[in-house]
């Protein structure tokens, strides 16, 4: 069974009305050649000037019904050509539903500066059982570099928190709370901690890539926090 401003323009929404049901607005502003295909459906789409060369560069978050109860997530990033076209520079699933058989959703959302947030979580926030992950990511130097990830499990109350912050290179725990729901990632009284010689990552295809590689990382794990402990010092 089956189990991720100026410039903005924010062309359709995801809502849930239940976890068997998504209700997606279509919108005639994104490019028909970029609208997801044969299984996929469109969940939502957001435009902005990633690589600064004056054209709309596209976030594209398909899904796909698997059975009446669960649904399978993909985004697609396309970046803007000189020649008018698009490349697909990311197409990944950002699900991890097929490692743990919880239903998992996936949203994307932008920050200020043209920061990309990538979240997924279980379809029962708050709850003891829900978990959350969510990744910032920036174009940079033609590549998708990941600048923090987040890893959220448990209630508002009992549950717990961690920040790996690769731009300040620090390590943030919130051992009682929750600190993840929104993008800010707040944290107070939390536990911090240096991380060293963390390597960049980008986000390329289908998953992250590293030098030297961190072959546990991955955009369809229920959760990366053992990849970055390793760096705590």
């Amino acid at each position: 069974m089956y189990y991720r401003l100026p410039l903005l323009m924010i062309v359709s929404v995801i809502v849930l009305a239940a976890p068997a049901s998504i209700q997606a607005v279509v919108s005639s502003h994104l490019p028909a050649s970029l609208q997801p295909s044969g299984v996929w459906e469109l969940k939502s789409a957001l435009s902005a000037d990633f690589n600064q060369d004056k054209q709309a560069d596209w976030v594209v978050v398909a899904y796909r019904r698997m059975s009446p109860e669960w649904f399978k997530h993909q985004v697609s990033i396309y970046m803007s050509q000189p020649n008018g076209t698009y490349q697909r520079v990311v197409n990944s699933s950002f699900d991890p539903s097929d490692s743990d058989g919880d239903a998992w959703r996936v949203d994307a959302r932008l920050l200020a500066g043209n920061e990309l947030y990538i979240s997924n979580n279980t379809t029962n926030p708050f709850s003891s059982r829900n978990y959350q992950n969510s990744y910032k990511l920036r174009w940079l130097s033609g590549r998708w570099v990941l600048r923090e990830y987040s890893f959220g499990y448990g209630s508002s109350t009992g549950g717990s928190t961690i920040v790996a912050d690769l731009v300040q290179q620090k390590y943030r725990k919130l051992a009682n709370g929750r600190c993840d729901y929104t993008p800010d990632h707040t944290c107070r009284g939390a536990k911090v901690n240096n991380l060293v010689r963390v390597p960049t990552i980008i986000l390329r295809d289908s998953d992250f890539v590293s030098q030297p590689k961190l072959a546990d990382l991955s955009t369809k794990q229920v959760d990366n926090v053992r990849v970055f402990e390793r760096f705590l010092r």
